[in-house]
């Protein structure tokens, strides 16, 4: 969904949500929540949490606040502040009655712990996300992705490949599966140290890292429908464990990236 739909949908779920929580919104809301609304669909985030600020705070808001939870969560993630925004998303996942609106809520909270590090938060919300969407339905095909990769991230390689296949099968065309495919069947954390196009090549820097003390071993892989070969450098069974591994990964190759290897 492009960027100006996503924010013409937002718009309209906060006034057809709050307009169906117990009872008829009063005027002025109405009128806080409709500047609210044309303030995110131009992106001017600062204004949309001054105008939740204001409608949050009005008395009798509380029973369809939900929504305007949720899009000040989304301005604020805009605009970088994760934890104002973890903080409001989390308000709006416990006070909706909207399937929907929920599920929503919970994959961005997904999202916000992945981001930050947290594949056990991240999972949980997840998880609960999952308990709400069904195949076709928006952020589903999102939602198993990075289900996939939090259990990659704690080891549970297996119950991974369960997530990353059902993307596969359920949206074959989609962007999710084409992620899906790169990392399903991976049993290991390694550092990614350089992709090369000559087999030679590539054990020329698998040597020159094994003589730095380093683990290190060449995957073939097929990348943009040709084959490339691979440098990696060590094999953990959980994120964490690689993680601490990379600094001395990074001091023989400081372009080393985290990845999976099967």
């Amino acid at each position: 969904m492009g960027q100006a739909k996503m924010a013409k949908w937002a718009a309209i779920l906060v006034l057809l949500a709050a307009a169906g929580c117990g009872g008829q919104i009063d005027p002025e809301s109405q009128k806080i929540i409709d500047k609210a609304s044309a303030a995110y669909e131009a992106k001017d985030d600062k204004a949309v949490i001054a105008e939740m600020d204001q409608f949050l705070a009005r008395k009798g808001s509380a029973k369809y606040s939900a929504p305007g939870w949720q899009v000040r969560g989304k301005a604020k993630l805009r605009l970088g502040d994760k934890a104002g925004a973890e903080w409001d998303l989390a308000q709006a996942s416990m006070l909706t009655r909207d399937d929907a609106l929920r599920a929503e809520t919970l994959v961005m909270l997904g999202d916000i712990a992945f981001d930050k590090g947290d594949p056990a938060g991240a999972k949980n919300r997840y998880g609960q996300a999952l308990e709400l969407l069904s195949k076709g339905k928006k952020l589903h095909d999102h939602a198993l992705l990075r289900m996939g990769c939090v259990l990659q991230c704690l080891g549970n390689w297996e119950d991974a490949d369960l997530y990353l296949q059902r993307v596969d099968y359920l949206y074959p065309d989609g962007e999710s599966a084409c992620q899906a495919r790169l990392i399903v069947n991976a049993r290991a954390w390694t550092a990614l140290v350089g992709q090369y196009d000559d087999e030679a090549a590539a054990k020329l820097e698998s040597r020159r890292l094994t003589e730095k003390g380093l683990a290190a071993f060449i995957q073939p892989a097929v990348r943009n429908d040709r084959l490339v070969y691979l440098v990696m450098a060590g094999r953990h069974q959980t994120r964490q464990q690689a993680q601490a591994a990379m600094p001395a990964v990074l001091q023989a190759a400081p372009q080393a990236a985290l990845d999976v290897t099967k």
